[in-house]
């Protein structure tokens, strides 16, 4: 059996007492607490054992063991009245050790670990109170009248809103396991913030946006939007399964094309010219839908990976590197040009050569014309 207790109050009755007997309070407390059996809240009648000790774990134990029979749990919930007698609390920290037996169960189960007992238990009736105890008030004091503020050094309740600042520790915040610790307005999560570019946030492990439950995802925002470093320097805007990729819309994407970005630097000759322009004309063109999209959105156009050249590929050879991609279309685009060039000035050698072809043609033309009339003035003598 998997019993779980859960500590909701534990506080002392004071019972109020007539103004003339002055006399303080018992030594018995109200302790109230939440039992799950299993995950599940428990409904049933428990039998309980209540024992006191100075230490967490091991210690002494501080009087006599208090047995609760019979205690009715409804949805989890229990209340009992305790009593280890006026010597118990004498300023020193308490924990509390629970046994709990409930129908059905084959004996007391111990829960772990034993509970500090805040200092409400110790809260005792003073004589000089007795004005007090006898005192009704009910919104005698509004909220107005109560001074919250007084050091701005911490946070103020104004109108039912906190307004100030909170002074953290250098240390930072412990949530949990983790620290938020803040250094010159950065901010870090689970480790120390770092300033790249002026104000950051610095978080160890993913960061989750939106309401997304993303698988793998460094990032996630919105409903089904993942991004996930790849690894290799590659970063992939997809659905939260991997199945397909999300589109990305913009007005522009820059890449960083400074050469203070690159190395290994080298101009592509005219004869890489020629054979990027073999590969774009060997490169098939496609239409297709992608799996997600309807049949009735219109078709895209391009390349296929698998059917690409390498040089335009991504590492893991599934998608196409379009910086590459409009590089190989450029070099094919300049070798055109380069050709273009070339042809033009064939062309222009050619009519250079027509146009003298043509003059030596007129020129014949009109020898011919001479001849054939001194030819036909001979022969009319």
């Amino acid at each position: 059996m998997k019993t779980l207790l859960r500590c909701i109050l534990v506080g002392a009755v004071l019972t109020l007492i007539p103004l003339s007997s002055q006399a303080a309070v018992g030594t018995a407390f109200t302790y109230q607490g939440e039992l799950k059996k299993s995950g599940g809240l428990q409904n049933s009648t428990c039998d309980f054992q209540f024992s006191l000790y100075d230490a967490l774990t091991g210690g002494t134990q501080i009087g006599s063991t208090q047995s609760v029979p019979g205690v009715t749990v409804t949805n989890g919930l229990f209340t009992v009245v305790l009593d280890f007698g006026a010597g118990a609390f004498s300023g020193s920290p308490r924990w509390m050790e629970i046994s709990v037996q409930c129908a059905g169960d084959g004996g007391y189960t111990t829960l772990a670990p034993r509970l500090p007992l805040l200092p409400t238990p110790y809260s005792v009736y003073s004589s000089n109170a007795a004005v007090a105890g006898d005192l009704q008030c009910t919104a005698c004091v509004s909220l107005s009248e109560v001074d919250f503020s007084p050091d701005t050094r911490y946070l103020q309740l104004t109108g039912g809103t906190l307004t100030g600042s909170l002074a953290l520790p250098a240390s930072g915040l412990a949530v949990g396991s983790n620290q938020i610790t803040t250094t010159g307005g950065n901010v870090g999560i689970g480790r120390a913030p770092t300033s790249l570019w002026g104000t950051t946030l610095s978080v160890d492990g993913a960061v989750r946006a939106g309401m997304g439950n993303g698988n793998n995802c460094d990032l996630t925002l919105g409903d089904d939007i993942c991004f996930y470093d790849e690894q290799n320097g590659t970063l992939s805007v997809r659905n939260f399964a991997g199945t397909a990729y999300a589109g990305v819309k913009a007005l522009s994407f820059n890449t960083a094309s400074s050469a203070s970005f690159k190395k290994d630097i080298d101009r592509v000759s005219p004869d890489d010219l020629a054979g990027l322009r073999a590969t774009v004309d060997h490169l098939p063109l496609y239409r297709f839908h992608y799996l997600n999209e309807p049949e009735a959105q219109t078709p895209h156009l391009g390349v296929i990976a698998e059917r690409s050249p390498k040089q335009i590929l991504s590492p893991d050879g599934k998608s196409v590197n379009l910086y590459d991609y409009v590089g190989l279309a450029l070099g094919a685009t300049k070798e055109l040009s380069s050709e273009e060039v070339a042809l033009q000035a064939k062309v222009r050698e050619l009519e250079t050569r027509n146009k003298k072809l043509s003059d030596q043609n007129t020129a014949l033309a009109r020898r011919i014309d001479r001849l054939e009339r001194l030819e036909e003035g001979r022969g009319g003598r």
